[in-house]
């Protein structure tokens, strides 16, 4: 039932509307989904996802009619293919040949030591117009200014790269990238865990399923997230990149 609700949605912000559908997206918006409608893609565009694990996403888009996906992960055991029968193959991205019309990064990026070289390596695969997308944790947000070392976002060893809002456009560049724009989907998430680390309460405490927060705090949490994404201020941002015109 949940997977037949959440396709629900997903075909709903993608342009397919049913009644469950347009319900469900009004009452639980989806940002990665919301993204995927605003690249313009038809549905057999050449779709690349990095690091994108047991292809999760990848099944969401197939579900939804998208039919030229292919997922690579380096930590993955072997070559195989998600749930949903898309391939997923064993490979750093330098190590990929082929074009596609868009190349996501969905929270990979920031485990890589050596991220210009992988965007490098990623507008080597984009076809003349296509599109290179980093969802990823950046510096240039209040959380960051507010938190400091408490910023659940730093998640060290984990996270090896966060960047400012400069910092990605510039690496960008440096890969033959053009910024064309940023899309903040921050949520409350920055303010509650951070929260929790101030007081050295770490996030798998069973405070935190009893409430901790109580709603109403929840619900100022949510609605600052809100204001900051508006204010490009949110700790996490899609970067939108398009290939530079080679002469």
């Amino acid at each position: 039932m949940k997977k037949f609700l959440i396709s629900q949605r997903d075909r709903a912000i993608a342009g397919r509307f049913t009644p469950l559908g347009t319900a469900l997206a009004w009452a639980k918006p989806d940002q990665e989904m919301s993204l995927m409608r605003s690249y313009g893609l038809a549905r057999d565009a050449a779709i690349l996802d990095v690091g994108c694990g047991a292809g999760h996403f990848l099944n969401r888009l197939a579900d939804i009619g998208y039919t030229n996906l292919l997922g690579i992960d380096p930590f993955i055991p072997s070559d195989m293919r998600s749930t949903g029968g898309v391939p997923i193959l064993r490979r750093e991205v330098s190590e990929l040949d082929g074009r596609f019309d868009l190349v996501m990064f969905n929270h990979s990026l920031e485990h890589v030591e050596a991220p210009r070289d992988v965007l490098a390596s990623a507008s080597r695969l984009l076809t003349p117009n296509g599109q290179c997308v980093v969802r990823i944790p950046t510096v240039s947000s209040t959380a960051w200014d507010e938190y400091g070392v408490d910023w659940v976002q730093l998640d060290a060893p984990r996270h090896v790269s966060l960047p400012s809002r400069d910092g990605m456009r510039i690496a960008g560049k440096a890969a033959g990238m053009s910024l064309e724009r940023t899309v903040d989907d921050s949520s409350a998430f920055q303010f509650w865990a951070s929260e929790q680390y101030r007081r050295d309460i770490p996030l798998s405490d069973p405070q935190v399923f009893t409430g901790m927060f109580s709603k109403t705090e929840m619900g100022r949490f949510k609605q600052r997230a809100s204001e900051l994404n508006a204010q490009s201020r949110g700790d996490q941002s899609a970067f939108v990149f398009k290939r530079d015109h080679v002469v």
